[in-house]
C-alpha cells in the first residue's frame, strides 16, 4: 500500500511539474493585459474629468470633436488589450 501511495506522489510530482510553468505564464500574461486595460481607463476617465469639469472652455472654443478624439484614443487602446485578455483566456479554458 505504501508502495502505491508514493507512486501517486511521483506521478504528481510530474504532473505539477508539467502544468505549473503554463500556469504561470498564463498568470503574468493575463496580469500584464489587465493592467494595459486599466490604465487605459484610468486615461480616458483623466480625460472626461478634465473635459467636464471645463466643460464652458471646450464648448466656447467649439472643441468638442478634439476632445471626443482625444477620448477615445485610449479606449481603443483598452478595448485591444481586453480583447487580447479575452483571446488568452478562452484560448486557455480551450485547451483545459
Amino acid at each position: 500500500m505504501k508502495f502505491v501511495v508514493w507512486k501517486n506522489y511521483l506521478e504528481g510530482q510530474i504532473l505539477y511539474r508539467s502544468v505549473d510553468p503554463p500556469i504561470k505564464n498564463g498568470v503574468y500574461v493575463m496580469t500584464n493585459y489587465s493592467k494595459n486595460e486599466l490604465d487605459a481607463y484610468s486615461v480616458a476617465g483623466g480625460i472626461a474629468e478634465e473635459v467636464l469639469s471645463g466643460i464652458r472652455t471646450v464648448t466656447a472654443f467649439s472643441g468638442q470633436s478634439e476632445e471626443l478624439n482625444r477620448y477615445k484614443k485610449p479606449l481603443k487602446t483598452a478595448e485591444q488589450a481586453g480583447i487580447k485578455k479575452s483571446t488568452y483566456l478562452g484560448g486557455a479554458v480551450g485547451t483545459v
